[in-house]
């Protein structure tokens, strides 16, 4: 699952007065209270997190080689494995 957060500039017209809200700057400040909050709201709804520095997902070259059985990682886990 993937989550997705909308940032909107809203500007709101009270008695003819104009309230302009600040607009979304991105920088790594603002990405890791992103972060935070989204990992927040998955965890309180029972949704997994990624941790950083987990395993990453495999590239589709490598994927592909995998599926047709001619990678080689594949043949010397395999190797290794009947070695132990």
């Amino acid at each position: 699952i993937e989550t997705d957060f909308l940032a909107i500039s809203v500007t709101k017209m009270l008695d003819h007065n104009i309230t302009t809200h600040r607009k979304y700057i991105s920088n790594k400040k603002s990405y890791y209270q992103i972060c935070n909050e989204s990992d927040r709201l998955c965890k309180e709804h029972g949704l997994s997190v990624v941790t950083p520095g987990q395993d990453k997902g495999k590239k589709y070259a490598e994927w592909d080689t995998e599926r047709k059985g001619t990678s080689w990682k594949a043949k010397l886990k395999v190797m290794l494995y009947h070695f132990s």
